[in-house]
């Protein structure tokens, strides 16, 4: 098992979270309990959802993501932390421990079954369309940060990005 990252545009909820898998996957998605918005904790009430436009973003293991969020976090200047949890240093661990920042939302948020709003999303496509990193970054690393930013400018417009 991996993470599958979803961007989603213009969507509405149509109904409540059916009791099984009976639905069309191209013209609907449900949103379960860990929908995240970093101001007001919960913006999407559970159920199911119609969208406007999809677009599948990424799909890998959960440790190369996190890689690949430890190198935009240490791009990004976040100092290299340490906490209970995770004794090996991290620039992604020092980003939380700030009360925000550029790329902040991405590099705190629980990456398993959950939800970015489309407010967050426009804040986070804010951030990587502004920010310059360094030219010498690897190829997969440009890839997928051109693609989030591409994602996450769908998502701004009322949709959302979904990990699952």
């Amino acid at each position: 098992m991996g993470l599958s990252i979803r961007a989603y545009s213009n969507i509405t909820r149509v109904g409540n979270t059916p009791d099984d898998d009976d639905y069309d996957y191209n013209e609907f998605f449900i949103v379960h309990g860990n929908s995240v918005h970093f101001e007001e904790r919960s913006t999407y009430e559970l159920g199911l959802y119609s969208f406007g436009g999809t677009e599948h973003v990424w799909e890998g293991s959960y440790s190369y993501y996190n890689a690949l969020r430890e190198r935009l976090a240490e791009i990004a200047g976040y100092p290299s932390r340490t906490c209970a949890e995770y004794r090996e240093p991290s620039h992604q661990i020092g980003a939380c421990f700030c009360k925000g920042g550029v790329f902040w939302e991405l590099l705190c948020f629980t990456d398993c079954e959950g939800i970015l709003d489309a407010k967050t999303c426009t804040k986070l496509y804010n951030d990587f369309n502004t920010f310059n990193f360094p030219a010498a970054i690897d190829d997969s690393f440009t890839g997928w940060y051109n693609k989030m930013k591409q994602a996450l400018l769908m998502a701004s417009t009322g949709g959302c990005l979904v990990f699952d």
